[in-house]
C-alpha cells in the first residue's frame, strides 16, 4: 500500500470534537471515542519529606508495639538510589517538555480522518510511549513513588482507630 503524503493526510476532514489538554503536568489528546495520547508528569518526590514520613511510620509503629520487619531496606534504597532518581526525574521533565511541544504541533495541524497516516501524531505517541517506560516497576522513579504511597498508607492506617496491624514491612 503506498504511503500517504502529509499534504494528502491534511486534506482529509477534521475529526470532530477533539480536545487538547496541554498543561504543565498533563497532556491529553482525545475525541469522544478515542484517547490518542495522554501523559501525566508526577510531582517530584522530596527526599527530606520521604525520609521524614519513613521516620513517622517507624515511630508510630514502635509506639503501638507493632512488629517491624526491615526486610525491604526502604531507607537504604532511598539513600542509595536518590541520585539515580534525580537523574530519572530530570530526564522525565525533559521528555515531558518534548511531548508538550509535539502536542502543540499536532494541535495546530488538527487531527484529520485517517490518523494512522499522521506522522506528527505518531511522533507524539512514540514520545508518550518513551515516557511511559519511566513507570515500569523496575525503574527507580516508579519504585520511589510506590514507596511513598506505601508509607502514606501505613501512616494513615497506624493513625486510624480502626487499624488491626500486627506487623509492618519496611
Amino acid at each position: 500500500m503506498p504511503e500517504v503524503r502529509d499534504s494528502e493526510y491534511l486534506s482529509h476532514s477534521l475529526i470532530p470534537d477533539v480536545t487538547f489538554t496541554i498543561e504543565s503536568d498533563h497532556i491529553r489528546v482525545a475525541s469522544l471515542s478515542t484517547i490518542y495520547a495522554e501523559t501525566v508528569l508526577s510531582k517530584p518526590i522530596d527526599k527530606g519529606d520521604l525520609l521524614s514520613l519513613y521516620e513517622k511510620v517507624l515511630r508510630d509503629a514502635k509506639a503501638q508495639k507493632i512488629s517491624i520487619s526491615y526486610g525491604r531496606h526502604t531507607r537504604k534504597c532511598i539513600q542509595a538510589r536518590w541520585k539515580e532518581y534525580e537523574s530519572d526525574f530530570a530526564a522525565m521533565k525533559s521528555l515531558f517538555s518534548q511531548i508538550t511541544q509535539q502536542c502543540q504541533i499536532v494541535e495546530k495541524r488538527g487531527l484529520h480522518m485517517g490518523t494512522s497516516d499522521d506522522k506528527e501524531l505518531e511522533r507524539l505517541q512514540d514520545l508518550c510511549y518513551q515516557f511511559q517506560q519511566f513507570t515500569y516497576s523496575c525503574n527507580i522513579s516508579s519504585v520511589l513513588y510506590e514507596t511513598q504511597s506505601r508509607l502514606k498508607s501505613l501512616h494513615r492506617q497506624l493513625n486510624s482507630d480502626l487499624h488491626q496491624i500486627s506487623k509492618i514491612y519496611i
